[in-house]
């Protein structure tokens, strides 16, 4: 377990080493080939007892959550890691994880030393999900798959321990929003688009290299695909390329932002099948109405 020492490196409300700690943490791990699971444990509903109740007793909630935690963490690493989330480190696989969590969640739906009922969602991503050819690339592949299921599990109402992704999310009992994948080089253009949808009905995630979103859509399978023209390892073009020649991906709606259109840039894309182009910035609500209008109405592949 993690013993705080360092005031600089707490979280001032749980007592527990911080994101910035978490983050060298995980990167020593990955540099080193060990295997673990992250296991980012949200306590549900925390924004509804901070409006109704105060924020006071929102860090108190925060800070009960965080010693149940310690007592309940078979070993394993404890960090805030952001508002109402936690992140436990276990070196172990997915299937010892998830045994050990669940326990986690039922134990704390039943505990009673709370001034009111607490649940928590939690979302598992294993180190042999992750892909990118160093840690940064890793640790944004943690980040992607953590913030997706968290998300999902949010959606369905939290309580609930989730570990994988892929086909099982295509179930409809999983699926209640549509699901959309964006890709932009900047890091902080993504976030404000998959920001932006997430706030309307769809699951955003997001991502700023062309080979994680291969992987993303692999996992996910998308309904529809937002992409900057220019991406690291595979541009737009490519990728847009591989899912036409994917069943599985070839009537996936796919929207182009690109920083200036040029006749020979909406040549290839019209190639591709990709009619729709927005240069940037990206006028949000046009996107939004033109991601609506796709997404009922499919592509026509042949």
């Amino acid at each position: 377990m993690v013993v705080a020492s360092d005031a600089a490196l707490r979280d001032g409300i749980s007592g527990l080493y911080g994101r910035s700690y978490a983050d060298e943490f995980l990167r020593s791990l990955m540099k080193q080939g060990s295997r673990f699971c992250g296991v980012f444990i949200m306590v549900d509903r925390l924004k509804e007892l901070n409006r109704e109740a105060g924020f006071a007793s929102g860090d108190r909630m925060v800070a009960d959550v965080a010693g149940f935690l310690l007592e309940h963490s078979f070993g394993g690493f404890l960090f805030r890691w952001s508002g109402p989330v936690f992140l436990l480190v276990l070196e172990s696989g997915r299937e010892e994880s998830f045994a050990l969590t669940e326990g986690i969640r039922t134990a704390l739906e039943a505990e009673r030393r709370f001034s009111r009922p607490v649940t928590v969602s939690i979302a598992i991503v294993g180190s042999d999900e992750l892909h990118g050819e160093d840690s940064e690339q890793r640790m944004a592949s943690l980040q992607s798959f953590s913030r997706a299921r968290l998300k999902l599990l949010e959606r369905r109402g939290g309580n609930e321990v989730l570990d994988q992704s892929g086909a099982d999310l295509r179930d409809a009992d999983l699926r209640e929003t549509t699901m959309a994948l964006v890709m932009d080089g900047d890091a902080i253009s993504t976030d404000y688009i998959v920001e932006f949808l997430n706030r309307r009905e769809f699951s955003a995630i997001g991502t700023a290299r062309g080979g994680e979103a291969l992987e993303l859509m692999e996992q996910y399978k998308p309904e529809v695909v937002i992409a900057d023209v220019y991406l690291p390892q595979f541009d737009a073009f490519q990728i847009r390329a591989r899912m036409l020649a994917s069943a599985d991906l070839n009537r996936v709606p796919f929207v182009l932002i690109v920083e200036s259109k040029t006749d020979e840039l909406v040549e290839r894309a019209h190639t591709l099948k990709i009619f729709h182009i927005f240069e940037k910035p990206v006028p949000l609500v046009e996107l939004l109405g033109v991601i609506r209008y796709l997404v009922g109405h499919g592509v026509d592949v042949d």
